[in-house]
């Protein structure tokens, strides 16, 4: 009974053992049931009582007499020993031997400990059991798990090298993009500044094209406001004579009025209105030449032909501002001619003012002389109405 005891506990250690400490599952010993801990651990307090009441059953039984057919000591103690003395103790056998009164007792509680292990050992069979299954059981539950986080680490790996392949193929393109972008932008900068270019010089063209026009046209203004004052100089000088010769046949001068001068103003008026009107036509012109220029998309050719135009004009307008100069010149000359001109019409209009007041007097002093005669009178109240 003792060695088939000791054999049950032992196989139940060693199956607790493999079960919670099985090194191919280190992760199930980490994660043992306290249950389970505590079955194994009341499992080896029985099995360490047992093997100490067992030893101490031996020490007392090999210090007695040798049985029949026995060796003496304590090596001759077995399960057979303790089998033949219970039967020696139950007074059956062909011996029939009476123990003496320590073996007695000293067998009597270790078969009384052997029957009460033995009936907590059945009663703890099942909870090993249950234990066992539940180890195993989580176990496998474990290595599942593990296989499955094994086989998702893996997909994961492969996503992410999938992915970074992808990123770096995204970054190579993006590499070549932002190339191609920065040697677009860097045409585009340069096709700016041969634009800007262009039109700078177009802007200066036009600046030194617009002033060179000016400066023709305020002399040809000039030439044609001294024609027209040569040609007011001529009629005044002619409306002069004529009214000096009447003031010499009548001796009186009738007072100017502002006719003339409404009508040079309105002249005048009708000059600048003229002018404006050609400036703006000219503009307008040079707009639409500019737009041309712009829809057809070739501003360098249209530079070109712009340049060489302006170089044309350049030098036609160098020969049109030394014949303005030279216009300008003999102007100022005219001018000055007509006006000492008209300073001497002013001179002979002063005479003619003062010859008028004369007349005049000599008109009062001819109606005072002639009170005295009716007809005479008549007559001179006429010719000074008609005067």
């Amino acid at each position: 009974a003792e060695g088939k005891l000791v054999d049950i506990l032992a196989q139940r250690e060693s199956h607790s053992r493999d079960g919670l400490s099985n090194p191919q599952q280190p992760e199930v010993a980490d994660e043992k049931d306290e249950g389970v801990e505590n079955l194994r651990h009341r499992v080896q307090v029985l099995n360490n009582e047992i093997t100490e009441r067992i030893a101490n059953a031996k020490r007392v039984l090999g210090n007695s007499r040798p049985s029949a057919g026995m060796e003496p000591g304590p090596a001759a103690l077995d399960s057979t020993a303790v089998s033949a003395a219970a039967t020696r103790l139950s007074g059956d056998g062909d011996q029939g031997a009476v123990l003496g009164g320590a073996e007695r007792t000293i067998l009597i509680e270790l078969i009384e400990t052997s029957r009460e292990v033995a009936v907590e050992a059945e009663g703890l069979e099942p909870q090993l059991s249950a234990a066992e299954e539940a180890v195993r059981k989580t176990a496998a539950d474990t290595e599942s798990t593990q296989r499955e986080a094994d086989a998702k680490r893996e997909r994961l790996a492969e996503s992410i090298a999938a992915l970074k392949m992808q990123d770096d193929e995204a970054q190579e393109d993006l590499e070549q993009v932002s190339e191609s972008l920065a040697a677009a932008k860097r045409k585009i900068d340069e096709e700016r500044s041969a634009l800007l270019g262009i039109s700078s010089k177009l802007a200066e063209r036009k600046n030194i094209f617009q002033e060179e026009e000016e400066v023709e046209k305020q002399a040809k203004d000039r030439l044609a406001e001294a024609e027209t004052d040569a040609k007011d100089l001529g009629d005044r000088e002619k409306k002069a004579e004529a009214a000096v010769k009447s003031l010499e046949d009548l001796h009186m001068m009738p007072p100017r009025g502002d006719a003339d001068l409404w009508q040079e103003n309105a002249e005048f008026e009708q000059l600048e209105s003229e002018i404006a009107a050609g400036r703006v036509a000219e503009q307008s012109v040079f707009d639409s030449l500019q737009r041309e220029a712009e829809i057809q998309g070739d501003v360098e050719k249209e530079a070109e032909v712009r340049t060489q135009e302006v170089e044309d004009l350049e030098n036609a307008l160098r020969g049109l501002q030394t014949d303005s100069l030279k216009v300008a010149d003999a102007a100022k000359t005219d001018a000055t001619a007509e006006e000492t001109a008209v300073e001497g019409l002013h001179r002979e209009l002063r005479d003619a003012t003062n010859s008028r007041n004369t007349a005049r007097g000599t008109l009062d002093t001819a109606r005072e002389g002639a009170s005295e005669s009716g007809a005479a009178e008549t007559e001179l109240a006429e010719t000074l109405e008609n005067l």
